[in-house]
């Protein structure tokens, strides 16, 4: 028995490195699939000296910080070039590069080598953020594409080098951000023959706009119910007569209308059905309808009434329906049984009697209200 526990003591300790070895090797392959931003900006920052600038860099260490604007603004190092990067969506975040830097990029770019004596203090100059702007923009194209399929790609994509600020008070106000990721690098370039510092401040992305769902919206049957397109007509005066008069109507007829046509008009559906009486007028010169009293309670009892049958309307009212009826089916021939008078002498007689004015609508509620 002891000598199987040892055995099988041994299997394990000979296991557990294994097992390390292939769960570190899985991490490593999960990394490279969708790299940190911090990863994804060191390498980006080695490889864009390399092959834009044929100049070697190295990083020695990097950091990361998460920062409001106020604390990063104190975290930042003033002595050194202060560039501007923005993005389309009205982000803006900075980079910070020590003067050894800039001294070293400088120099490699216009003379081919890089001096290790200390660099001069100078004001740094337009010039200067010109020749480090390359190394810049590769920088965070190249981060950028590393992140486009992990769950950091919004920090970076579509950042781009913006301008050089004088200070970090004009940064404070190009700033709009409240939340960024500071990552530090110390660098080294041309094998050791410089060192120092490079800062990289990346505003928090904007989160995604999700719209709020309508608790009071109906949803399902209901919904689509309620969102069906409705046309109504408003119906001023519904006239019968024989064909042979409908047939000789022509532009410039004179109709006959009652009276009290104005305040008798009705709003209706396409087919005719009515839905409530309304008064005709005007409102600030153009043509209005008021509804009538109760208008919405009676459209509601009609539309419930459609469910059901329902008691024989007046002849007036039957009248009316079967008017709008015969406008929607065929025309056919009737015999009118009425006495026969001129058509024309019924015109001209119209004619000269004119149509009462609109009268105003004193409208105080808003309009389509119920008159109280």
């Amino acid at each position: 028995m002891k000598l199987q526990h040892a055995e099988e003591t041994m299997g394990g300790e000979q296991a557990n490195p294994i097992l390390r070895r292939k769960t570190t090797a899985g991490r490593r392959q999960q990394e490279a699939r969708a790299p940190s931003a911090k990863r994804a900006l060191r390498l980006a920052l080695a490889r864009t000296a390399e092959t834009r600038l044929r100049l070697g860099l190295v990083v020695t260490s990097a950091t990361e910080q998460s920062l409001d604007q106020e604390a990063l603004i104190a975290a930042l190092d003033e002595s050194g070039m202060i560039l501007l990067i923005e993005g389309p969506d009205g982000r803006a975040g900075a980079m910070v590069l020590d003067a050894g830097i800039v001294a070293g990029v400088v120099q490699h770019q216009t003379t081919g080598r890089v001096s290790d004596a200390p660099p001069e203090p100078r004001r740094f100059t337009a010039t200067d953020a010109a020749i480090v702007a390359p190394l810049v923009e590769g920088m965070l194209e190249r981060a950028a594409d590393d992140l486009a399929q992990g769950p950091e790609a919004d920090w970076v994509a579509g950042l781009r080098f913006g301008a050089r600020l004088d200070g970090l008070r004009a940064l404070a106000l190009a700033l709009r951000a409240s939340d960024f990721r500071l990552f530090g690098f110390s660098v080294e370039l041309a094998a050791g023959a410089r060192r120092g510092e490079f800062a990289v401040a990346l505003p928090a992305p904007p989160e995604p706009d999700t719209p709020e769902p309508d608790a009071a919206a109906p949803k399902g049957p209901a919904a689509t119910a309620t969102r069906a397109p409705v046309e109504l007509v408003a119906i001023l005066h519904r006239l019968r007569m024989p064909l042979t008069e409908a047939a000789a109507l022509a532009p410039g007829t004179l109709l006959r209308l009652p009276g009290d046509v104005l305040s008798r008009a009705v709003i209706a559906t396409r087919d005719g059905q009515t839905v409530t009486p309304v008064s005709l007028g005007r409102l600030d010169g153009m043509r209005a309808l008021r509804l009538s009293g109760g208008a919405v309670a009676a459209g509601e009892a009609q539309a419930r009434g459609t469910a059901r049958q329902q008691p024989a309307a007046p002849d007036e009212e039957r009248t009316a329906q079967e008017a709008v009826s015969a406008s929607t089916r065929p025309a056919r021939h009737t015999v009118d049984e009425r006495p026969k008078q001129d058509f024309a002498e019924r015109s001209a007689k119209a004619a000269t009697e004119p149509l009462p004015e609109l009268p105003p609508l004193e409208i105080d509620a808003p309009f389509g209200g119920a008159e109280e």
